[in-house]
């Protein structure tokens, strides 16, 4: 009888160990399927705008994909890093030393970004969404002068972001519901 416990004990231990290690797998090969399905689904140009308005005079932005998705989970979230190559140009139009300049000027830079899916499962399922876009220390070249534009582009992305996260929120339940989940 202790022979016949212990081969079920050990039966019991293998099948546990069997599947948690299918679990991790299938939890890796899931992640991985949402990493490429992501990375193939988003266009490589993410945003662009031209001749935009703002306290430095008009500017174009070009944000697109720096590289691939990397996905990871959580209870009820789903977290989407992704690599951002953004791009800023325009023309400056301000009072230095009493004279007005308007002179081109650009900066490019990589910066790691977050998408933060919150399912909402219910009869139908829906999803929010939240983009963390972290900008690194950045400075404009304007024809060699250089001009801090951090905090500005802090206050870009700042205004700019709710109506990306509505319309990213937006597509992302419509495909959803195409789906029929």
């Amino acid at each position: 009888m202790i022979m016949k416990k212990n081969l079920y004990t050990a039966a019991i231990v293998v099948a546990a160990s069997t599947l948690a290690n299918t679990a991790a797998y299938a939890d890796n090969a899931l992640n991985k399927l949402l990493e490429r399905a992501l990375s193939k689904q988003l266009p490589q140009v993410l945003f662009a705008a031209k001749d935009v308005p703002w306290e430095y005079g008009h500017y174009n932005l070009h944000i697109a994909k720096a590289g691939e998705a990397d996905i990871s989970s959580a209870s009820e979230t789903i977290t989407a890093q992704l690599p951002l190559t953004i791009r800023l140009s325009g023309r400056v139009k301000q009072k230095l030393f009493g004279q007005e300049i308007d002179i081109a000027c650009d900066t490019e830079f990589e910066t790691p970004s977050e998408m933060i899916f919150k399912p909402l499962f219910a009869e139908s399922l829906s999803s929010e969404l939240e983009m963390e876009i972290p900008i690194p220390e950045t400075e404009l070249n304007c024809q060699g002068l250089k001009l801090p534009i951090k905090s500005a582009l802090e206050q870009l992305i700042a205004k700019e972001k709710p109506g990306w996260e509505t319309e990213a929120t937006v597509e992302l339940n419509k495909r959803l519901a195409e789906l029929g989940l």
